[in-house]
């Protein structure tokens, strides 16, 4: 007997990673259903470029926003006590990947 259980992930890309975190058209329906949902996935690569996002649109005006979405936005990716999201560390230079 097979004792695997399968259930689905939804990965997640830069852009709706930024939704979390910014208002901007679309964040208030992610938010939504990121909140009530589970299993969400990202590679390691979009959660750099949601942090290079995040730098580029609040460092200079809100530092202090900005310290605080990098921190939730690692908490919510890496800390298992609190992780809603994996990160799927995949190998780039693999031509299968592509």
């Amino acid at each position: 007997m097979n004792d695997n259980k399968q259930f689905d992930m939804t990965y997640i890309d830069a852009s709706a990673l930024v939704k979390l975190y910014l208002d901007e058209k679309g964040s208030y329906e992610f938010k939504d259903y990121f909140y009530r949902n589970t299993n969400f996935c990202t590679v390691e690569i979009t959660f750099y470029e949601a942090l290079n996002v995040l730098k580029r649109k609040l460092f200079k005006k809100d530092k202090e926003k900005y310290s605080r979405d990098v921190e939730n936005l690692t908490i919510n990716l890496w800390t298992k006590e609190q992780q809603k999201m994996a990160i799927e560390e995949i190998e780039l230079n693999n031509y299968k990947i592509f």
